[in-house]
Protein backbone atom coordinates (compact mmCIF):
# COMPACT_ATOMS: atom_id res chain seq x y z
CA UNK A 1 0.00 0.00 0.00
CA UNK A 2 2.78 2.51 0.86
CA UNK A 3 4.38 2.12 -3.05
CA UNK A 4 0.53 2.33 -4.15
CA UNK A 5 0.40 5.72 -2.01
CA UNK A 6 2.98 7.04 -4.07
CA UNK A 7 1.41 6.97 -7.63
CA UNK A 8 0.23 9.98 -8.55
CA UNK A 9 2.37 12.30 -6.32
CA UNK A 10 4.94 12.87 -9.00
CA UNK A 11 3.91 11.96 -12.62
CA UNK A 12 6.56 9.51 -13.08
CA UNK A 13 6.30 6.87 -15.78
CA UNK A 14 8.23 4.21 -13.13
CA UNK A 15 8.42 1.18 -12.07
CA UNK A 16 8.44 0.70 -8.24
CA UNK A 17 10.40 -2.17 -6.84
CA UNK A 18 10.39 -3.26 -2.99
CA UNK A 19 12.34 -6.07 -2.05
CA UNK A 20 11.23 -8.29 0.95
CA UNK A 21 14.24 -10.34 1.43
CA UNK A 22 13.38 -14.12 2.33
CA UNK A 23 9.26 -13.26 1.27
CA UNK A 24 10.04 -12.18 -2.15
CA UNK A 25 9.36 -8.69 -3.89
CA UNK A 26 6.58 -6.35 -5.37
CA UNK A 27 6.95 -4.66 -8.29
CA UNK A 28 4.35 -1.79 -9.38
CA UNK A 29 3.78 -0.30 -12.77
CA UNK A 30 3.10 3.70 -12.27
CA UNK A 31 1.14 3.56 -15.74
CA UNK A 32 -0.96 1.08 -15.26
CA UNK A 33 -0.90 0.78 -11.47
CA UNK A 34 -0.71 -2.88 -11.82
CA UNK A 35 1.56 -4.83 -8.72
CA UNK A 36 3.19 -8.09 -9.12
CA UNK A 37 4.47 -9.94 -6.16
CA UNK A 38 7.36 -12.91 -6.38
CA UNK A 39 7.84 -15.15 -3.57
CA UNK A 40 11.43 -15.94 -3.03
CA UNK A 41 12.95 -19.02 -4.75
CA UNK A 42 13.86 -20.71 -1.30
CA UNK A 43 16.43 -22.60 -1.65
CA UNK A 44 17.12 -26.31 0.62
CA UNK A 45 20.01 -24.08 2.40
CA UNK A 46 21.23 -20.66 2.90
CA UNK A 47 25.23 -20.56 2.74
CA UNK A 48 25.96 -17.01 1.86
CA UNK A 49 23.19 -14.49 2.04
CA UNK A 50 26.25 -11.47 1.61
CA UNK A 51 25.08 -9.93 -1.98
CA UNK A 52 22.15 -11.41 -2.50
CA UNK A 53 20.44 -7.75 -2.15
CA UNK A 54 22.66 -6.48 -4.73
CA UNK A 55 22.26 -9.96 -7.22
CA UNK A 56 18.66 -8.83 -6.88
CA UNK A 57 18.98 -5.03 -8.04
CA UNK A 58 21.11 -6.12 -10.65
CA UNK A 59 19.51 -8.53 -11.71
CA UNK A 60 16.35 -6.08 -12.26
CA UNK A 61 18.67 -3.73 -13.87
CA UNK A 62 20.19 -6.45 -16.56
CA UNK A 63 16.16 -7.01 -17.54
CA UNK A 64 14.14 -3.94 -16.90
CA UNK A 65 17.21 -2.21 -19.62
CA UNK A 66 17.11 -5.45 -21.72
CA UNK A 67 12.80 -4.98 -22.28
CA UNK A 68 11.48 -7.31 -19.84
CA UNK A 69 8.49 -6.57 -18.08
CA UNK A 70 8.06 -6.18 -14.22
CA UNK A 71 6.36 -9.72 -14.03
CA UNK A 72 9.37 -11.24 -15.56
CA UNK A 73 12.29 -9.46 -13.93
CA UNK A 74 10.67 -9.78 -10.96
CA UNK A 75 10.88 -13.59 -11.26
CA UNK A 76 13.98 -13.56 -12.88
CA UNK A 77 15.91 -11.40 -10.22
CA UNK A 78 14.38 -13.67 -7.32
CA UNK A 79 15.60 -16.87 -9.24
CA UNK A 80 18.79 -15.06 -9.40
CA UNK A 81 19.15 -14.01 -5.96
CA UNK A 82 17.58 -17.58 -4.08
CA UNK A 83 20.72 -19.28 -6.14
CA UNK A 84 22.98 -16.67 -5.18
CA UNK A 85 22.23 -17.51 -0.94
CA UNK A 86 22.31 -20.85 -1.71
CA UNK A 87 26.59 -20.85 -2.89
CA UNK A 88 29.60 -18.80 -1.83
CA UNK A 89 30.33 -15.85 -3.84
CA UNK A 90 29.43 -15.02 -7.41
CA UNK A 91 30.36 -17.74 -9.75
CA UNK A 92 27.84 -19.47 -12.22
CA UNK A 93 24.93 -16.75 -10.94
CA UNK A 94 24.29 -16.40 -15.22
CA UNK A 95 22.89 -20.44 -15.32
CA UNK A 96 20.13 -19.16 -13.10
CA UNK A 97 19.81 -16.32 -15.21
CA UNK A 98 19.52 -18.89 -18.19
CA UNK A 99 17.35 -21.70 -16.57
CA UNK A 100 14.85 -19.19 -15.67
CA UNK A 101 14.71 -17.77 -19.37
CA UNK A 102 14.25 -21.61 -20.58
CA UNK A 103 11.51 -22.77 -18.05
CA UNK A 104 10.02 -19.55 -18.99
CA UNK A 105 10.28 -19.80 -22.61
CA UNK A 106 8.98 -23.40 -22.37
CA UNK A 107 5.89 -22.13 -20.45
CA UNK A 108 4.89 -19.15 -22.39
CA UNK A 109 5.33 -22.12 -25.22
CA UNK A 110 2.72 -24.71 -23.74
CA UNK A 111 0.59 -21.92 -22.94
CA UNK A 112 0.41 -20.37 -26.12
CA UNK A 113 2.27 -17.16 -25.30
CA UNK A 114 4.59 -15.58 -27.94
CA UNK A 115 6.91 -13.17 -27.83
CA UNK A 116 4.76 -10.45 -29.53
CA UNK A 117 1.78 -10.81 -27.25
CA UNK A 118 4.04 -11.64 -23.84
CA UNK A 119 3.59 -7.82 -22.75
CA UNK A 120 0.10 -8.31 -23.13
CA UNK A 121 0.39 -11.26 -20.51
Amino acid sequence: RAIRATVGVASLDATWICTWGEHGAFGLQTTTNRGFYEPAHKQAAVVDSLGAGDTFLATCLHELLGGSDVRRTLHIACAVAGQKVAQVGYDNLGSALAKTRLLQKQTMASEGITAENRQAV
